[in-house]
């Protein structure tokens, strides 16, 4: 009963937000994240870099509870807001879906702030223009599981209709006044980013940090939500 609630208010909430999805995105200008004269190293890069990684969001929880993943107990009631969220209360997902969808779209927009001050960063030797190289197509596959995230929350399933209303693929850093793009497209947006960082050779030791291996294993994840298996298999067996 609840997976089919699920299914049914998932596809409502991403309805509830057409209007806000139509407008512009108040993403903060370029200047609000750095002086882009101080992103002229490698290491300053690197910084960017982590400071949007911080900036990910971590709903897991409050998605675990929109799930199946837990049932409640005689102490649920103690936390009221876990519980409406777990009773799909329209109040409590009007109040998380805006931030989801803002935070989201903040880390997109300081990936996009790195990647175009990076052809202004200068490597001082033949490592610093390897990890140059890296922090790139990091920011590109972090971008690209933004997107893919904001598919899964905002838009209706692939298989319901491909063509329908995705999300807004950003062009430029700053505020932009565009309509979504369609779930088609979105999908191939996504693809073109990660095919891209996936051609670069690395491994992190990093907990958290987005390999060439993490970002195959995106590949095939997004193949698996675009229904393309062929393309999961292809995706997978790079990995396995």
């Amino acid at each position: 009963m609840k997976q089919g609630i699920l299914i049914f208010k998932s596809v409502v909430v991403g309805a509830c937000l057409t209007l806000l999805t139509a407008c512009s995105l108040n993403i903060p200008p370029q200047d609000q994240f750095s002086d882009p004269d101080a992103i002229t190293n490698v290491s300053n890069a690197r910084s960017l870099l982590a400071s949007a990684y911080s900036s990910y969001p971590h709903q897991e929880y409050e998605f675990s509870l929109l799930g199946n993943d837990f049932v409640p107990t005689s102490l649920s009631i103690k936390d009221i807001s876990s519980l409406n969220l777990y009773n799909w209360n329209d109040k409590e997902i009007n109040k998380l879906a805006p931030s989801l969808w803002q935070d989201y779209y903040n880390v997109i927009a300081q990936c996009d702030g790195l990647l175009e001050r990076m052809n202004g960063v200068k490597a001082e030797n033949e490592n610093e223009e390897k990890e140059k190289i890296v922090i790139a197509a990091e920011a590109k596959t972090l971008k690209a599981l933004c997107y893919l995230q904001l598919l899964r929350i905002f838009a209706p399933a692939y298989d319901v209709n491909p063509d329908a209303p995705g999300v807004i693929l950003k062009t430029e850093l700053g505020i932009e006044d565009k309509q979504r793009s369609s779930i088609r497209e979105c999908v191939a947006k996504i693809k073109e980013l990660l095919t891209d960082a996936a051609s670069v050779e690395h491994s992190s030791d990093r907990n958290g940090w987005l390999s060439q291996e993490a970002t195959q294993y995106l590949l095939a994840d997004l193949a698996l939500y675009s229904n393309d298996y062929q393309g999961a298999i292809d995706a997978g067996n790079k990995v396995l």
